[in-house]
Formats: structure tokens, sequence, C-alpha cells
């Protein structure tokens, strides 16, 4: 607790610099009165999915939850996408645009103790990324949205993903023909993070490195060892950084002078090397692998080149198969222009939400949101859950994650506001 309560600091100092108030003259938000109307309704909510919690492919129950919901407000509701998927779609009285919000909905095994009072009642399983709120979020903001769909424009579709933790869920619903249905013009989703509650932060372009898988075959199964050292160095040769700092570790990616809310951030341009290479024997062929962390799409090809290269010239280099390259998941990459116009919504709505953001790529695993932006342009939003005051941290895939609740209503008028204008034409 002791370490995530010194990360939390430091992200908080590091993101007060780039933050901006909303303006004083600014407009009011329409939907701010009524997310804190149903706030009590909506905690009830995300605490029940908590309680409740389902992993990635049995999200049977939430699932039904939600097309429930969805349906009570009037929405035309399909099930069963890629899965545990379900797609509500509220239509507006005016011609617009069509807008997607996309909301996880799967929990993680996890046998930590639970640190709240409404615990999970599910043995082994917890929701410690934030889907619970995530779903609640989506929820509210569709309530708050039907009830005013005679002032609504355009179609708004909320997309409620199963399996995100394996990320395996967006492509699923993408291969059970989710975008098909929607014919979306543009997506959005927010996840929540350590960010100090009341702040919502998105940044242009790229929002996590890209990480890269490579697989190299040789054939026999001898001297493994210099083989796999060989392989350790040629990828160190490759890697690249401006700096000395240890990129990978928490305390320096939050870090308020060279963190990635710095607008000097040392994360903007690097190449990471995440593991050292596994080997693995097989009918007599060797095979190693290996992955690193880059911000340049490039990368991939250089480092290729660099292997073969250098392999050829190798006394291994008649042994040599080939050199597979793999992609679990691409990196998120939010629409440039989407994400200035977003942003500067947001910041003009005068409802005391903190619109920040920060200028460095995060060096860690994304999120299967991006193959939805591959197809539709989008923006993913991270939304502060911490409240570092009272000791809630909201740093997902952490024994003690929590959530300050009030980041639910912040969520629903935030982002209702921001879907409503976005689906105007």
């Amino acid at each position: 607790m002791k370490l995530l309560k010194t990360l939390s600091l430091a992200l908080t100092m590091s993101v007060t610099p780039a933050l901006s108030q909303a303006k004083d003259d600014a407009k009011s938000n329409p939907f701010a009165q009524r997310a804190a109307d149903i706030q009590s309704e909506l905690i009830e909510l995300r605490r029940d999915f908590h309680r409740h919690p389902e992993v990635a492919g049995e999200e049977v129950r939430t699932a039904q939850k939600v097309a429930d919901y969805l349906d009570g407000l009037g929405l035309e509701v399909t099930t069963d996408i890629g899965g545990h998927g379900v797609i509500g779609l509220l239509k507006g009285s005016k011609p617009g645009k069509t807008v997607v919000w996309r909301a996880d909905m799967d929990a993680m095994h996890s046998d930590e103790p639970d640190p709240v009072s409404f615990k999970s009642g599910i043995e082994g399983k917890r929701h410690i990324c934030g889907h619970d709120v995530h779903t609640t979020i989506g929820l509210g903001i569709a309530k708050v949205l039907s009830e005013r769909k005679a002032e609504l424009a355009g179609n708004i579709y909320f997309l409620f993903q199963p399996a995100e933790e394996t990320l395996h869920g967006a492509q699923a619903m993408i291969n059970d023909g989710a975008l098909d249905l929607m014919h979306a013009d543009e997506i959005y989703g927010a996840h929540v993070s350590p960010l100090q509650v009341g702040v919502i932060s998105a940044k242009p372009n790229m929002v996590f490195a890209d990480w890269h898988h490579l697989e190299i075959r040789f054939n026999g199964n001898e001297n493994t060892a210099e083989i796999t050292a060989l392989i350790d160095q040629i990828i160190a040769g490759q890697l690249r950084t401006n700096t000395d700092i240890q990129l990978w570790k928490p305390e320096n990616y939050l870090h308020p002078e060279y963190g990635v809310a710095n607008p000097n951030t040392v994360y903007k341009d690097y190449l990471l090397l995440s593991q050292s290479a596994k080997t693995r024997d097989t009918n007599q062929q060797l095979s190693i692998r290996t992955a690193f962390l880059t911000t340049n799409t490039d990368d991939l090809e250089t480092v290729i080149i660099d292997l073969k290269a250098k392999l050829a010239k190798s006394p291994y280099a008649d042994r040599l198969i080939n050199i597979n390259a793999s992609q679990r998941v691409p990196a998120v990459t939010n629409n440039e222009e989407l994400t200035r116009a977003s942003r500067a919504y947001l910041l003009n709505l005068g409802d005391n939400t903190e619109i920040g953001t920060h200028y460095g790529v995060l060096p860690f695993m994304t999120d299967d949101f991006a193959y939805f932006q591959q197809k539709i342009p989008g923006v993913y939003f991270f939304l502060g859950g911490s409240n570092f005051q009272q000791g809630v941290i909201a740093a997902p895939h952490t024994p003690n994650f929590q959530v300050d609740e009030s980041a639910i209503e912040i969520g629903v008028r935030t982002f209702a506001a921001l879907l409503s204008e976005r689906a105007q034409r």
C-alpha cells in the first residue's frame, strides 16, 4: 500500500501542471443535475456488479443485467455478440452522426482480500480493473441521454464488451458483425486510472506502446544458451531511449519532472526489451521467443532486418529456419482531430471536471479498444478514480484496487454531454 500511495502522489504532482480548469463563463453541463440525481442508483448497480464478478467468457449475469437495463430505457438491444457482448441503440429525434460508447464488463482472477465493504461473493474472482465501474457509467450515460431523446441528434450506440482482460472480446465482437450493425462514425471509451477523482485525461495519437513478439526458430537444439544470449544481445543493440532512467518502473513514468504528464517527458521515443529470450525445444528444433515495446511502429521491420543480418554472420546461420513476428493486440491510438475536438469541448463544459493531458506513451500492455479504433476514429480517456486523502487508489490490477465512486457521476455527466455533442452534424 505504501508503494501505491507513493505512485499516486507522483501521478498527482505530474498531472497538475497539465490541467486546465473550465472557464468561469463556460456553458453549464445539461446532464450534471440528472447524473447527480441517479448517483445512488448507479452506486448500487456498480456494487451489484462488484459482488458478482464474471471473468472473460463467463459474463452471463452481467450481460443479462445490462441488456435488461437498456431494454427498460427503451433502447433497441442486441445480445450475444462476440460471446456475451451487448449493444444498445438510442435513436435521436434529429439527423446526426452515429457515435459509440464502449464499456468493458469482465472481471479478473484474484485471490487477494477484497478491501471494500461490498466484497466479491465469488471466490478467486474480483473486479480489480474497474470494469464494474465502466459498465455502470455506460448504463448511466444511456439513462440520462434516453430521458432527453427528443433533444438528441443522430444515433448513439452503447457497446458493452466481454473479454477485455484476455484481449479477445473486441475482435470477437467485430468478427460477429458489431461494426456492420452500427455503421459508426466515431467511438469513445474510458478507463479508470490512478488519477485523482475529478480529473479526466486524454492525448492524441499513440497512448500505449506497441508490444511486439518475435519467435526465432533453429534446426537442432544444441547451443541453446549461446544462441539465446546472442538473440538478447542483438535485440539489446536495438534498444532506444534518450535517458538512463528505467522507463518501465512505475515510479518513473509517474514522475512529475520527466514522467508521461510532463511536456518534456522522456517517454516520447523509446524501444524497450520487455523480457529476456525464452526457449522451447520441439521436435529437434529450438524456438526462442522475445518481446519489445516501442513508440515507433517502424521498429519491428528494423529489428527483424538486424536480427537476420547478424544471425547470417553467426556460427548458427545454417540452422536458422525463420523469424516470425506477432502482436497480441495493437496499441491504443487516439484520433488526433477527435481528441483535440473532444478536449476543447470538455474544457468549455463548465462542470468543475478538470481536463488534463499526458504527453508520453505508456510502456505497458494496451487495451483491445484498439481494434475498434482501427476501424472507427475514436478517443480513449483516462478517468480519475483515486481519492488520495482517503487512501483510495485506483491502480488497476493491484491487490488493493479501489475506486472513489463519485467517479461514476463524473463519468456519466461528462461523457453524456460529449456524446450528445459529437452526434450532432
